[in-house]
């Protein structure tokens, strides 16, 4: 069975020259793509509130770097606020 981390390592040496946080940032937007086309039809408040805990999930298996947890937390917080925003 392979790993997320196995096949991240898959990806950066085939695609990416070595880069691990490439390979999983590619991964994590091919993720979070799925998510938006299943979920986003009606709004993005579904697939935004989805977005907090896999991107919790890929960083705790070290798929993403820290600072890009960080920035992609910050970008699911202001959608969601917004998205409540234009539903009030």
């Amino acid at each position: 069975m392979i790993s997320l981390n196995d096949f991240t390592d898959i990806l950066a040496d085939g695609f990416f020259n070595g880069d691990a946080s490439i390979a999983g940032m590619v991964i994590f937007a091919a993720v979070m793509a799925v998510i938006f086309a299943l979920f986003g039809r009606r709004g993005f408040l579904v697939p935004l509130a989805l977005m907090l805990p896999i991107t919790l999930v890929f960083t705790s298996l070290g798929v993403l770097p820290e600072a890009l947890t960080i920035i992609l937390v910050v970008v699911a917080v202001v959608g969601l606020a917004k998205e409540a925003k234009d539903r009030i």
